[in-house]
């Protein structure tokens, strides 16, 4: 077997390190949620969808094969429509849509699990 030399093997350690940690940086955490979940505090027109959590903590509801912005983050690591197209008017006829608390909330708690 050919041996490496020091510098290189230093470098070849440097690279594996860098693309470990891209690889993790971009893991996405997600979880199938539903109206069942949530009762009457479902905030979305469909009854149910895959929750994502991508790193440092950009929440996104997909569904039908479309993804949706759940939270504002400052910089977000990819641009999504926002979920507002989707969101329930409160009952009682109001004008106000449901509050996605409840799926933020449970979206950012996806990014912390290991």
């Amino acid at each position: 077997m050919a041996e490496i030399p020091k510098g290189r093997t230093a470098r070849f350690a440097a690279a594996g390190m860098f693309l470990l940690a891209a690889a993790c940086s971009e893991s996405v955490d997600k979880k199938e949620i539903s109206k069942q979940d949530f009762g009457d505090k479902w905030p979305f027109t469909v009854d149910h969808g895959l929750l994502r959590c991508i790193p440092p903590g950009q929440v996104v509801f997909e569904v039908a094969g479309t993804a949706y912005a759940v939270n504002r983050v400052r910089q977000p690591v990819k641009h999504f429509p926002p979920a507002d197209s989707i969101l329930r008017a409160k009952p009682h006829g109001s004008s106000n849509k449901m509050s996605l608390a409840p799926i933020i909330g449970l979206g950012l708690d996806l990014c912390k699990e290991p």
